[in-house]
């Protein structure tokens, strides 16, 4: 049943992705292979891997909502790159909070595609939020967020923080 969604009956393609089935391209990760690649993933601590090993998520307050939209905005571009072509899921919410999850709706899970784009979008950055970078549970977060940050704007070291 591809992604696991509701099927719709009139052309019996999901009604949440469209997907028809699992595409025989897609090939679910084994739960440690997801592990290894997302603690792989550069900046270290930028993805977090779901405690079933199905997603990666990404998750950060952007300063203000045009940094938020901007980074949505260069992501979808990384995205549709003809190198990438792989789809996330976007959630804002509260205005600047942004959420970024990749999995494969078609199988169910992480696939190879994830870890393609998730490796593209290391290098889209946003302002985030100062009081989100300096509280100490978002530190490994807060600090692959500054370097993306600084390697978009041309930056030869990486500050502490982004103000």
């Amino acid at each position: 049943q591809g992604c696991g969604g509701v099927m719709a009956a009139s052309d019996g393609r999901c009604a949440a992705c469209g997907c028809v089935g699992p595409n025989p391209g897609s090939v679910t990760l084994p739960r440690e292979e997801a592990e290894a690649r997302a603690a792989a993933l550069e900046p270290a601590g930028m993805w977090a891997l779901a405690p079933d090993g199905s997603r990666l998520t990404r998750r950060f307050v952007a300063k203000n909502f045009l940094e938020a939209m901007s980074f949505l905005n260069d992501a979808a571009a990384v995205a549709e790159r003809p190198d990438v072509s792989h789809h996330p899921d976007f959630h804002l919410t509260t205005y600047r909070t942004v959420e970024v999850v990749l999995w494969t709706h078609a199988a169910g899970g992480l696939t190879d595609y994830d870890f393609k784009l998730a490796e593209a979008l290391g290098s889209v950055a946003c302002l985030c939020s100062p009081k989100w970078l300096k509280d100490p549970a978002n530190e490994s977060a807060a600090v692959a967020e500054n370097i993306a940050f600084s390697k978009r704007n041309g930056a030869t070291s990486v500050p502490a923080n982004v103000p």
